[in-house]
Parts: structure tokens; sequence; C-alpha cells
């Protein structure tokens, strides 16, 4: 479009939008305004203008109306994929500043992208990348495109926590790092986007929202003794010229925009059954005609990538469903598919299945420590009223704004257990066990909330820190009534005996003994009645500078040492709560169930956990490659090349007599070659005279076996190996005795 064109789209928007008296003022304006964007920005031709606001000296939107000087939010009819920001500065006699900063669209309605007082519901807080700059700015005029950006939208009062985790945020100094200190009522008001690479601030408008004087800036605040990103400037009113434009660029809506997914969250932790699996709810909507939503996940440490699954068939634009997960820490991924063709890949990254706790009770078990603490583990996460992330302190949904001891518990546990970790940590400081009791109304609704926020696969325990605000005289048959009841009740919302681990604690400076003493006693008492309720870690020992910082909270130390007794306290209570049906050979079966609990990595089995070869040995090995099992296979080492038969063996290995030579090289087919009993290696079944006794005679005709027939010294017919009298002259005296032979002895006639 050209620019001429551009300005004549702007009048015909304003000539259709609702007339006021300042319709003249504004329509004589707007060129000049419109003028200021193209002269100064490159590609501004392709943009739209949205809002045009004359920043005031001291604006209260959270409490009036907006009044921007152009307002064509209602004719945006058209699909957008960029939203730009042009900042205009200028003090007496100095030069005009301006910055134009241009990236992906986070939503899709026009209505959202002005100032993001309390009450239009607007909030932007994430990185951003594809970021253009265009500046006359020294510091800005370089930047280009860079994808280091953040957002800071909000009308809420803000902290310097860096809980969004951007790379080189200060904690200590409101910067581009900074967080809401309270999403549930309205308060001073941020407009910043920042480049956290280079640690400028792009442009800032704050203070809007409530009775300071404007705070407005283009790059970074050069008073080194104020605040970077111009929070309490106070300085619009040194600039005669102020004024905030907000552009779209037509195009395709950004796929991510496509989908509002409520569950699951970035980080989010879910809780594992006995059989090492959690289940994630699935839940959103969409703006594309999806007819089936798959869904699968990506172990993060070995690549593994499950197979699409079925998730869930849209309901209109909403959908909802379950994907189940195995224990581990994922990458999750979410298809949105029409007649099998697949439209867009909703990711969520990072997720886990392991193990996951609710905290309740006072100070001690929600941010009053002196140093927020962060885990080392990744997998260790926190919920809180925007949904879950890392779980660095302080924790999202408990009071104050120190340190916990469950980003130390997180550590241990997700090194005891080889698991992602999850808290939900809703505690109140300052608290009783009364003001709990779910008859009152007041701050049971925090467990519940947390217990509706872990389904549908629960938590494994709720964890309890409480009692020093009950030291004061509470009756121990009182406290444990008091908590005996928020335990009921947290079963009855839940829907199951979920457990609780409960410290024993009731310390307090210059307290009485023996009252605090009450307050373990009825801790103890309903450790002892519910075999479902089990001791938490002492904690009343860690007293004095080393562990606490006032007196009563906890230092660095003392939250070290308070998140290792819990570490200790809840694996105590693992042994009898977690009872894990294992896998040991990862087949998919069970090992109660499984009747081969070592088959091999990858291999398929059967519903009794056995595969094919453990059934049948050798049913799918091929020792020598020749194409028949072993279990089949008569010749194991036929050599290689060699055709076979059915029977695994080949020409050279064949042996149809089993005589143990194969034919090729067999003396005597049909026969066993093994047997020749006369050693003249022939074997019997081949030989045409089997004569053991070499005489020439057969044995089956062998007068005399083992001798020589032929031998008959007497010839009386009988072989001399077998003739009992050999009598070569007939005189009936054998050889061996005969004293004349040749001569009958018995002849003497001379006597």
């Amino acid at each position: 479009m050209s620019r001429r064109g551009f300005i004549v789209s702007l009048i015909l928007i304003l000539l259709i939008s609702t007339w006021t008296p300042m319709a003249d003022e504004v329509l004589h304006d707007l060129p000049v305004r419109q003028q200021s964007v193209s002269d100064d920005v490159n590609g501004a031709e392709d943009y739209t203008i949205v809002y045009q606001l004359d920043i005031p000296d001291d604006a209260e939107y959270n409490n009036q109306q907006i009044p921007y000087s152009v307002d064509a939010s209602s004719s945006i009819d058209f699909d957008f994929d960029r939203v730009a920001y042009y900042l205009e500065l200028e003090k007496p006699n100095e030069d005009r500043t301006w910055v134009f900063v241009s990236f992906p669209s986070l939503t899709t309605h026009a209505d959202k992208l002005g100032v993001p007082a309390f009450n239009t519901g607007i909030v932007y807080n994430q990185l951003l990348t594809d970021v253009e700059v265009q500046s006359n700015h020294e510091n800005l005029s370089s930047l280009g495109v860079i994808d280091t950006g953040v957002i800071e939208f909000w009308g809420t009062n803000y902290g310097t926590s860096n809980s969004l985790g951007v790379p080189n945020g200060d904690d200590s100094t409101y910067d581009f790092a900074d967080a809401q200190w309270s999403s549930d009522s309205a308060g001073y008001g941020s407009m910043q986007i920042h480049d956290y690479e280079s640690g400028q601030t792009l442009f800032a408008y704050n203070a809007w929202g409530s009775s300071n004087s404007d705070d407005v800036g283009i790059g970074s605040n050069p008073n080194l003794d104020e605040n970077p990103d111009w929070t309490f400037a106070s300085n619009a009113a040194e600039y005669n010229l102020k004024s905030l434009t907000v552009l779209v660029r037509s195009g395709p809506t950004p796929s991510e925009l496509m989908i509002t997914l409520q569950s699951p969250d970035d980080h989010q932790v879910v809780q594992r059954d006995e059989d090492n699996n959690g289940i994630f709810s699935v839940r959103g909507s969409t703006e594309y005609t999806a007819d089936l939503i798959e869904g699968r996940y990506i172990d993060l440490e070995t690549g593994f990538e499950s197979e699409w699954e079925f998730v869930a068939v849209p309901l209109s634009s909403n959908f909802y469903g379950t994907i189940e997960v195995p224990t581990g820490w994922y990458r999750l991924e979410l298809r949105f598919m029409q007649n099998s063709n697949p439209l867009a890949i909703k990711t969520i990254e990072p997720v886990g299945v392991g193990e996951v706790f609710i905290v309740a009770g006072q100070s001690n078990s929600a941010n009053s420590g002196d140093a927020p603490l962060t885990p080392t583990d990744s997998r260790v996460s926190t919920w809180g009223p925007s949904g879950w992330r890392f779980g660095y302190d302080p924790q999202p949904a408990a009071t104050g704004a120190g340190g916990s001891p469950w980003p130390v518990a997180g550590d241990l546990l997700a090194s005891r257990y080889d698991v992602p970790i999850g808290f939900l940590s809703v505690g109140y400081g300052g608290t009783p066990v009364d003001r709990w009791v779910p008859s009152q109304n007041d701050l049971f609704p925090r467990i519940t909330d947390a217990l509706d926020a872990v389904e549908p696969s629960g938590a494994r325990a709720i964890l309890w820190h409480q009692g020093e605000s009950n030291a004061g005289g509470t009756a121990a048959e009182d406290y444990a009534r008091m908590l005996g009841e928020v335990v009921l009740g947290s079963r009855e919302h839940a829907g199951y005996e979920i457990a609780w681990i409960v410290a024993r604690v009731s310390f307090v400076p210059n307290g009485d003994p023996i009252k605090m003493g009450w307050i373990i006693e009825g801790q103890n008492a309903v450790i002892a009645d519910d075999p479902l309720t089990f001791p938490g870690p002492h904690t009343d020992d860690l007293n004095g500078t080393q562990w606490r910082y006032d007196t009563i909270h906890f230092n660095e130390a003392g939250l070290r040492e308070h998140g290792s007794r819990w570490d200790v306290r809840i694996s105590s209570a693992m042994d009898d709560l977690f009872h894990p049906i294992s896998d040991s050979d990862s087949d998919g079966v069970t090992d109660d169930k499984d009747a081969c609990p070592d088959t091999p990595d990858a291999t398929e089995v059967y519903l009794d956990g056995c595969s094919e070869e453990q059934r049948y040995p050798g049913s799918t090995t091929d020792e020598d490659q020749d194409g028949i099992m072993d279990a089949d296979d008569l010749c194991q080492q036929t050599p290689v090349g060699e055709s076979v038969y059915t029977n695994g063996c080949s020409d050279s290995q064949l042996d149809s007599d089993d005589d143990g030579v194969s034919d090729a090289d067999d003396l005597c087919p049909f026969f066993n070659d093994a047997i020749d009993q006369d050693f003249d290696a022939i074997p019997d079944g081949c030989d045409d005279l089997i004569d053991r006794d070499n005489d020439g005679v057969s044995d089956t005709d062998d007068l005399c076996n083992n001798f020589d027939d032929a031998i008959d010294v007497d010839l009386d017919g009988i072989p001399d190996g077998c003739d009992e009298l050999i009598d070569s002259d007939g005189d009936n005296i054998s050889d061996d005795a005969d004293r004349c032979n040749n001569y009958n002895d018995s002849i003497d006639v001379d006597f």
C-alpha cells in the first residue's frame, strides 16, 4: 500500500467510527501523525494504525477510560501477523527521538494491543523473537532484528524478582527482568519492551495505572542513580511531545495463536502411579477446523519418540482429552489434524511425570526465608496462579517474597528417586490452624485449588508446616481436632485418601515451653490416629543466628537444613506410600505378570512377557545364517554360501543314514559307516565278506571264530582253534602228549 493509500485508509476508518466533537481536530491531526511514522519507519506502508495516544503527564488508566486520539480496534477485520509500537518523544529545544518495535503478534484481537490497564485483562510477560527495532536513538539504531526481546505489559504493581528467568536479569533493580508483584489487583502499570542481550530498554511507559507522575523513555535510563527501565522516573512532564502509536501488519495469524492451551503447562509435573505412568489433562481451544488431536512424548534425555496416539476430537473450537506418559522428563507434542492431514503441532516443554506435593501452613512453609533459593535440578517445578514454572523462589502461590525450603527439598528428592518433582506451595504467613478449617471458608480453598490443579493424577501427599501461631495457648486436643478437620476435608474434596506429612513445629521466640509442647502433642495425635498421616520433620531445634535471621524465620543455612529434613521424612513416608509395579526389562509387561523378566531390550513379547526366542530357544536365531532357525537346524555349522535343505543341512552336511558321515563322504549309504566288525575299512553294510578273524571264511560260516578255519593239523574237520584234541597220527593222544608223533602210541609189541 502506498503512503497516500495508507493515510486514506486511516481517514476512512475514522469516518466510520463514532463521531465526537473532537473529530475535526483528530482528522486535522491524523496526517501529521501518520506522516511521522511513514517518514521514520521503513516498511510503514505495510502497517495499519490501531491506536494512537497522546501521553499525558499523569494518567490513571486503571481508574478511567484511556483517551486514545485514534481507536480503530473495532475496524480491524483482517488477520494480522505482527504488531508494532511506535513511540515519539521530544523535549523543548531538543531533537525528537523515536523508536519502532515490531514483533509477531501475541493475540488475534486488536483490542488487546493497547495500554494494558488492569480492567482490560491484558498481561504480556514473555521472551520475544523476531523483534524488529528501528530508531534514531544512538543506542538502539544498530539493533536491527533481534531474537532476545522481553515484553512486560501489565496493569499491576511489579517487583525486581526475575521470575521469568530472563538471561542477564538483575533481581536487585528494576530492569528488563521484573515480575508482577500481585496479579489480582490494579497498580502502578508497566508497558515495556527490552533487549536482554544488550541490556537495553527499547521503550518504557510506566506509572499510568496509579496517581504517580508517568514514566516514559526510549533506550535505557542514562541516570545511573535511577532504574534503567525508567520505573519511578516520573519524567513525563519534561516532554512536550510524547505520542504512542500501535499498529498491525496484515498477514496470516501466527500459528501459535491459533491454539489456546489451558493444560498442560511448560514445567508441569504430574503424579506417577504404581505403574510408573502419569496422566496429563489436555484442554484448550483452537481456531483451526480440526477433526482430531493426537499426541506424543519425546524423552529429553534419550531422544526416544513415542508413537502418535489419540487425544481428543474437538467439539466446535474446544477440546478436552488426556495423554498417558511414563515417568520421566519430556517434550509433549499435540498434532492438530483435518482429514488425516496435519494442520499444526503445539509443543509443551518440558513436562514431567514424577512426584507431586502440595504444601500448606504458615510462613516457614511459604516464602519467609531470608534468601530466595533456586533448584540446581531443572526437573524441580512449582505451581501458582499463572500455572507451572521452574521451581525457584519465591513460590508463586505462597505468601512472602523470600526463600523457602522447597528448592532444596526438590533437588534432594529428584536425586533420590531420579524423577521430576513438583510443588504446589499455598502457605500463608502468620496463620493459625483455625483459619485452615474448611468450615471457616477462609484459607482452605487454597488447598482445594491446589488439589484441583493436580487432577486427574492427584498428588503424593500434602506437606503441613504450621503450629507457631497456635503456640500461645491452643490445647493439644483442640489443635488435633482442627487439623483433623483439615485433613478429612482435603480427602473429601480430592475424592481419594491423599496422604499427609505433618511437621512437628511450635517454636516462637520467648514462647512458653508447655504451651508449645501442646502443639507438638496435637500434631503427634493426628499422626498417631491416622494411618495415612506421617511424621514430618522437627524444626524447633533450629534456633539462633546459625539458623534464623529474625529469631523465627530461617536464613539460607536454615532453609537448606529445613529442606534436607523434609527430604528425609518424605522418603521415610514413601516406603509406605509408593509400591511401584516394576518392569525391570522394560518390555511393557510388569514384573508381577512377566514370565520372562530378563527379555533383551527392544524385543517384542507376548502378553506373558516372553519373546518368541524365550518361549522356544533357537526359534529366532540362525547362528550359521543359512536361513533355517537354530531350533530347526540339524546342521548348525553350514559352510557359508552352501544351499541347504529344510532341515538346515547342505549336500556337504546331509547324512541320510544318520551315521554321522555326510552323504558326500559316506562309504556305505543307508548303513552306518562306523560299523566295521572285521576292521577291513569296508562298513559292514557294504562288506561282501565280514571276516573278523581274516581266515577267508565269513563270520556266518566260520567254524571257529577268531581262528583260521584252514588250520586243521589232524585233518579231523575241526579247525585247530576250536579242536579239543589235535591228534595228527590218530592214536587218540593229543600231539602235545604224543610220545611218538605220526605213529600210534598204543602199539608197543615188546612192551
